[in-house]
């Protein structure tokens, strides 16, 4: 029994995996690449949801306070004579109503809601003796 057969098979087994070291790090190095950019990918998409969640979340806050402020206009203009201007400034904003006497039952009030983000502006007109809000304009 000889052992150079042996031998020649396992000298070809280490000759062929130097050869294949290049290969397993050139797979290596792509699995890497694909693992960071998946994981980047998906890093990006949860910022830009966090980012679009507090923006929905702030134009909540100014839908809001435009709601209490027309129901604050409405309020003062049942009992005003004249044209009015209120200034409120809550938290992380502010209200400006400004409301102007166009007939004897009718007002017209602009709604400005001010935010760090941005600016919301309601223009309507109110009817003091049916109650009625029409003409509505929103604009950002």
């Amino acid at each position: 029994m000889s052992t150079k057969p042996i031998i020649r098979i396992r000298e070809a087994t280490v000759s062929r995996l130097r050869n294949e070291r290049g290969t397993v790090f050139l797979y290596a190095c792509i699995v890497l690449f694909l693992t960071s950019a998946s994981l980047l990918f998906f890093v990006q998409e949860l910022e830009q949801k966090r980012g679009l969640e507090t923006i929905r979340a702030s134009s909540d806050e100014a839908g809001a306070l435009l709601h209490a402020g027309m129901k604050y206009a409405v309020l003062q203009a049942e009992e005003a004579d004249t044209s009015f201007t209120v200034t409120r400034s809550p938290e992380n904003g502010s209200l400006v109503i400004d409301a102007d006497r166009i007939s004897e039952a009718g007002w017209s009030v602009t709604l400005t809601v001010q935010k760090p983000s941005y600016t919301r502006k309601v223009t309507f007109h109110y009817n003091r003796e049916s109650g009625e809000i029409t003409n509505w304009e929103e604009r950002m």
